[in-house]
């Protein structure tokens, strides 16, 4: 199992720069799952930043998102909200519930309470706004790094 006060302290770490934080309860140690929760901490960060060229670097080219607001969305279209700063959170808390490798895939689940600091016209939250949502991340090995393919996130309550 993978040592989870160091990744907590490493999380803390993270989160004082950055307003992020992605703390573990339960991991698989496997090299496939440390690595995908790797990719979905730089991910965090590069949201987190608007950096349009890591997010491109670490989604798959098939991503799938079912957004927090019941949308379904594709790489291009998700990409795209970030690099109009359509979409900015000011800070993102995560809780990773689970995580294992399934045959070829890593598959990451928990809950985050996302700020919002813009939301894309149309939205349901106004910027301000904080929501708490579960989620499920889904990476995929994709030309020796761990990309992600499929994001679920569902809000559960809204502050």
């Amino acid at each position: 199992m993978i040592d989870l006060a160091l990744l907590a302290g490493v999380a803390v770490l993270f989160a004082a720069q950055q307003h992020a934080q992605q703390a573990v309860e339960h991991a698989s140690d496997s090299p496939a799952v440390v690595e995908g929760l790797g990719v979905r901490e730089r991910l965090l960060k590069a949201a987190l930043a608007g950096d349009v060229a890591t997010l491109q670097a670490l989604l798959s080219a098939d991503l799938v998102v079912n957004d927090p607001g019941n949308r379904v969305r594709r790489r291009a279209d998700l990409l795209s909200l970030f690099a109009q700063k359509a979409v900015v959170y000011s800070s993102v808390v995560s809780r990773v519930e689970f995580a294992e490798q399934l045959r070829d895939l890593v598959v990451v689940m928990g809950t985050e309470e996302t700020v919002l600091e813009a939301a894309p016209p149309g939205a349901l939250w106004a910027p301000g706004t904080t929501l708490f949502r579960r989620f499920t991340d889904v990476f995929k090995m994709e030309s020796g790094t761990w990309r992600l393919f499929i994001k679920q996130s569902t809000v559960f309550r809204v502050e």
